[in-house]
């Protein structure tokens, strides 16, 4: 999360927070950054994988269900207007995106010129979302109050359509942990 300041911001989520209690959600934005400025021939797309593992199975353990933790997923380049993904599957000539098959990654394929220009050979991503919580969205039931990881990798390709490169120099990988966790604050002094 970033604040004014560019710092990060509280990336707890509470059910018993005033504003989340209504909703039984918490919200996150983020922004991605990927640098390629030590690549001699930089390719012409860009792909993000997002998934999501839980702390309480290791975050080791297979991804989860996106769309059973997270709501409201939306993936933002250049143009604001026309988010890359904003829940619904993308195919066209310069992006592509989509959840896989078994719900546990998305997957954003872009030309660069979709993407926000930060500097040479730098680009970004906006991503923002709703974390569920709250025992009417099965926490404290069937999935953890716990620490959640969410995982996010970057690699360049040729084209819309190439398979993953197998250069190593390109992949990179980052991720962001936030708490979904009970506090009854009146209980503390």
């Amino acid at each position: 999360m970033t604040s004014a300041n560019g710092q990060y911001d509280s990336l707890g989520i509470n059910p018993f927070d005033e504003t989340t209690a209504k909703t039984n959600k918490g919200h996150i934005d983020s922004t991605a950054l990927y640098s390629f400025v030590d690549i001699t021939e930089p390719k012409d797309y860009i792909e993000f994988n997002l998934s999501l593992t839980c702390k309480k199975d290791g975050y080791d353990r297979t991804p989860l269900i996106l769309n059973d933790y997270l709501e409201n997923l939306k993936i933002v380049g250049s143009d604001t207007n026309n988010p890359l993904y904003n829940g619904t599957a993308v195919s066209d000539a310069d992006v592509k995106a989509d959840i896989s098959a078994d719900g546990k990654t998305l997957t954003v394929r872009a030309k660069k010129d979709k993407l926000i220009k930060s500097a040479d050979k730098i680009y970004s991503i906006n991503i923002s979302y709703d974390v569920l919580t709250g025992a009417s969205n099965g926490f404290g039931d069937t999935k953890a109050y716990s620490n959640y990881k969410v995982a996010l990798t970057a690699d360049m390709h040729d084209s819309i359509n190439s398979v993953s490169s197998s250069d190593a120099s390109t992949k990179a990988s980052t991720h962001i942990i936030y708490t979904n966790s009970k506090l009854q604050y009146k209980m503390i002094s």
